[in-house]
């Protein structure tokens, strides 16, 4: 849950949407354009406690991993995997 403090708004589903507005994401996107969400996986990565989620092309087997910090959302890396 995302809630901001200075206009009350709250989000439940914002990985989803904060993942596909990265460059890389849209990039991807249009590469790919029938692609799956990957629901988000808690990992270590770097020695912190991280998310990783990403899209799944429908059509061959291209992926685009995104990993955020747990706690702040910060992108600590983004891997593409091509057929």
């Amino acid at each position: 849950l995302i809630h901001c403090t200075a206009c009350s708004f709250e989000d439940t589903n914002a990985l989803p949407h904060l993942t596909i507005d990265i460059p890389e994401a849209q990039q991807f996107w249009r590469q790919h354009t029938r692609v799956s969400w990957l629901p988000e996986r808690e990992i270590d990565y770097a020695g912190q406690p991280a998310l990783l989620t990403g899209f799944q092309s429908a059509s061959d087997s291209a992926r685009l991993d995104v990993v955020y910090q747990r706690d702040t959302l910060k992108i600590l890396g983004i891997h593409e995997t091509t057929c």
